[in-house]
């Protein structure tokens, strides 16, 4: 978070993906691609758990900044 003059401003970074039965897709990012080598089996089934991955870690990050701007909204009336 970053302050000034009565205003902020935020960055989210760093969703990251667990490893589950070994394997991590890692850092979320915006590419198309998946960062790994698939060993699921198949490209498409990697690609389809990174779409989901991405639009998880988006949803997460929709209620974060939500919950981040009410809060800081209701500070900014208690002044």
């Amino acid at each position: 978070m970053f302050f000034k003059e009565g205003r902020f401003k935020y960055v989210f970074s760093d969703f990251t993906h667990e490893p589950f039965d070994g394997i991590s897709f890692g850092i979320i990012t915006d590419s198309e691609k998946p960062p790994v080598k698939s060993h699921l089996g198949s490209k498409k089934k990697a690609e389809l758990i990174w779409d989901d991955l991405k639009k998880q870690s988006l949803d997460q990050f929709h209620l974060l900044e939500d919950s981040l701007i009410k809060t800081m909204k209701s500070k900014e009336e208690e002044w």
